[in-house]
């Protein structure tokens, strides 16, 4: 059991870094960034999709693959059924701040009694460059690896069929929330076996004498993952996997990977310059502490090696330089485009969780642990601020897209049309269906992918006015050919004060204008509602 006055220090650090990863969060109304406005619009539809909406059902439909990519719709949907939107965003994201810092504690925990508390940089890992793009499911997907990683640590020597059952639930749930995460999860595993196996050999006589029992462990954590193992199979080949053009391992991509790690590229969520302040401050406190935990550690497994009496060393920390080491490696050489976009930032993000972890274990005198932790808080609450103007910033155009949505009502269908040039709002039309039953003919995550997919066998065609794709010259999504098609009750503009100079907008809008008048338009243009007459 922790001491009085240990426990008092690590309650006023945990508080303090929930209430600044949260606070930032409660000040605005939504949370912006690429894909959130998709995630909640899906949510939106399941929700509305359990309740028997005719128009929705006609339209979409449940995924009939079990896919690896839905942990924050249902969450979502789930909330939805209560609350709005917005606030069932904050509730969401605040369940996953402190859910990934609980489970990362719980984690650390199963593996030492005494490490430190610089567990607690989890919350500034939080908030990786990948959630603040909106991929809530790898991001969540987290709080179940975690809670996995610990579960098997801690009963890792006593596993009957109650362990087994639980393991398997567990991975399932992983792979549930997100897939890659599933694999990231295997890969952890397999990383152990292969130091538990190696552990013996070199640092204990007999080595071999127990590899029995460690290969026995390691098969029943294999077949516990089996359930999920065929979930993911399944979803692997009922999607279309496009060939990857074949990765380059040149010096420069080794270049960027290495400056990239420097510059805490994964925590960067909107401008790099505006941020590097406060991730250069998070970087060189990481890099100290490194270095003060990698001093002693030569000696100490150079006395390990002599198999000195009393100078025994925790052999998860062992353990976890070697899986860190091995991550640092696939986080430099992985080809960005495998398996899935984003993967080198992914496998980034896994490795300074691994990093994180090998720090947790360390014990540090107890001034340079307080230290560190008031410089990494410090760090924190000055990204949280950059962060917070770039959200009160988007909140302000999100606004304008809301006012907009006012005008459009229950049971439509919107076609939307992007003249943003800034790429982070891309999705934000999405906006315009979280709090009510609206099809919006550009739904990105409709696809076999997604929880979602489009309902072709019921849905009509749509028309802009009496105009199909061909003859506007634009494209939506097709229905069943043998249904008689309906018109598109709306078109929404965002950004129209730019549509003079995006290509196609303006023959599009002159073609549709007989069908359709102006319903609403924001004073500064960024907003255009078309309805149909």
């Amino acid at each position: 059991m922790l001491r009085k006055g240990f426990f008092n220090t690590e309650f006023y650090f945990f508080l303090a870094f929930s209430v600044i990863s949260i606070l930032p969060v409660l000040l605005v109304r939504y949370v912006p960034s690429l894909d959130g406005p998709q995630h909640l619009y899906t949510a939106r539809l399941i929700s509305e999709l359990w309740q028997g909406d005719e128009l929705i059902t006609r339209f979409f439909s449940f995924n009939p693959v079990i896919v690896g990519n839905l942990g924050s719709q249902y969450i979502l949907a789930f909330l939805l059924l209560v609350f709005p939107a917005w606030l069932a965003e904050k509730i969401f994201i605040s369940f996953f701040i402190i859910g990934l810092a609980l489970s990362f504690r719980y984690f650390i925990k199963s593996m030492t009694k005494s490490g430190s508390l610089l567990y607690l940089l989890i919350f500034p890992f939080a908030f990786t460059s990948l959630f603040m793009l909106g991929y809530y499911n790898f991001s969540l997907a987290f709080i179940p690896f975690f809670l996995g990683l610990g579960y098997f640590k801690r009963n890792e020597n006593r596993l009957g069929i109650r362990q087994v059952l639980m393991m398997a639930m567990l991975i399932v749930l992983i792979y549930l929330t997100h897939a890659i995460v599933f694999m990231f999860f295997m890969l952890m595993i397999i990383l152990q076996m292969m130091f538990d196996l190696l552990y013996p050999l070199v640092f204990q006589a007999n080595g071999f004498k127990g590899w029995a029992l460690i290969w026995k462990k390691y098969l029943i954590i294999f077949g516990s993952s089996t359930p999920a193992l065929v979930l993911w199979s399944i979803y692997y080949f009922s999607i279309d996997n496009v060939s990857l053009d074949s990765a380059s391992f040149s010096s420069q991509p080794l270049t960027e990977s290495l400056n990239g790690l420097y510059r805490l590229k994964i925590l960067t969520g909107f401008h790099h310059g505006e941020e590097a302040g406060p991730n250069s401050l998070t970087f060189w406190s990481i890099a100290t502490l490194i270095v003060l935990a990698i001093i002693p550690l030569p000696h100490k497994i150079l006395s390990l090696l002599k198999h000195e009496p009393g100078k025994e060393i925790n052999p998860e920390k062992l353990k976890w330089t070697f899986i860190a080491i091995i991550l640092l490696f696939i986080a430099i050489l992985i080809p960005d485009q495998l398996v899935t976009g984003n993967m080198s930032a992914r496998v980034g993000v896994l490795f300074f969780l691994g990093l994180i972890t090998w720090i947790s274990l360390q014990k540090f005198p107890r001034i340079i642990m307080i230290a560190g932790l008031v410089l990494l808080f410090a760090a924190f609450t000055w990204h949280r601020m950059v962060i917070f103007k770039y959200y009160k910033n988007l909140n302000r155009e999100i606004a304008v897209l809301e006012e907009a949505g006012k005008f459009i009502k229950p049971q439509s269908v919107l076609y939307p049309v992007n003249c943003s040039d800034n790429w982070l709002q891309t999705h934000f039309h999405c906006y315009l269906g979280v709090d009510k039953p609206v099809v919006d003919l550009r739904m990105p995550q409709a696809n076999p992918e997604m929880p979602l997919i489009w309902n072709h066998s019921m849905m009509p065609g749509v028309l802009l006015g009496e105009l199909n794709q061909e003859q506007t010259g634009s494209h939506w999504v097709s229905g069943n050919k043998s249904l008689t098609p309906v018109p598109a009750d709306y078109i929404f503009v965002w950004k129209s004060q730019r549509m003079e100079v995006e290509e196609g907008v303006m023959p599009l809008l002159d073609k549709v204008s007989p069908f359709y008048s102006v319903s609403y338009r924001s004073e500064d243009g960024t907003a255009l509602l078309l309805q149909l007459k």
